[in-house]
């Protein structure tokens, strides 16, 4: 009967051992995971910063400099695409389309980083109110640039661009998770 008493003791005691060393375990790697996911997050959000960058950049530009960014593309497009019009015309419309096209891509860019903090639908909330305060206050900021003007119609347009972006990406993350049966989640 003795044996036995001890026998049950040690059985207990390997058991309880192992169980703290797999609690040990299990909080050290939860800190691994979260340090993981910290540094995950912060790398999503580099592409939607360096295009922010790129953005502010070609915003800044004088009246010249902006025109020597997007004429030559003016030119190529007119003569491959539309040689019936004049190169100003396209030119117009293609600073138009750049509005339009640098907010959907920045848009889209900050509901995927952000999708990673809270959930899509609030990431994508977030991000419009976000996008549309900076596209407002980028065609504000033209009017200390020279050669530059503000146009409340391209604040428009770049309003648009996020709606468009943060519409698009948010509805394509929604078919992903319906996809995988994970939108309870």
């Amino acid at each position: 009967m003795k044996f036995d008493k001890e026998f049950l003791h040690g059985i207990m005691s390997e058991k309880e051992s192992s169980i703290s060393v797999r609690s040990r375990f299990l909080k050290s790697n939860k800190k691994t995971n979260r340090e993981k996911n910290r540094k995950l997050t912060m790398i999503s959000f580099l592409p939607a910063i360096i295009w922010l960058i790129l953005l502010l950049v070609l915003s800044s530009q004088n009246g010249p400099q902006t025109a020597a960014t997007s004429l030559p593309m003016a030119e190529w497009i007119q003569q491959h695409f539309f040689p019936q019009d004049s190169v100003d015309y396209v030119h117009m419309y293609l600073r138009k389309w750049a509005h339009f096209i640098v907010y959907f891509i920045e848009s889209g860019l900050l509901v995927l980083a952000m999708k990673n903090v809270m959930k899509a639908w609030k990431a994508a909330c977030a991000v419009f109110g976000l996008c549309t305060i900076l596209a407002i206050a980028d065609e504000a900021h033209k009017v200390l640039i020279v050669g530059r003007h503000c146009q409340w119609d391209e604040a428009g347009i770049n309003i648009v661009g996020v709606i468009m972006g943060v519409l698009l990406t948010w509805s394509i993350l929604w078919l992903i998770r319906w996809a995988r049966g994970t939108l309870e989640d």
